[in-house]
């Protein structure tokens, strides 16, 4: 799997759901949206290592 963030690319063989993705790259659930494959999906979605991932930082501010 390539898991993109930004301009950043990383490869992994995780296997398991968004959410435990996103504990593992050290993120918050309310600071990221993802995507696989192209579609944005809940933070419950299972992946696998052939799926494409794309970690969309959230802005947000006063």
């Amino acid at each position: 799997m390539i898991i993109t963030i930004g301009t950043k690319k990383i490869r992994s063989n995780f296997n398991g759901k968004i959410s435990e993705l996103i504990k593992k790259l050290a993120f918050s659930r309310e600071e990221v949206l993802v995507r696989v494959n192209g579609k944005l999906v809940p933070e419950d979605a299972k992946i696998n290592s052939k799926d494409n991932i794309e970690i969309i930082k959230v802005v947000f501010g006063g």
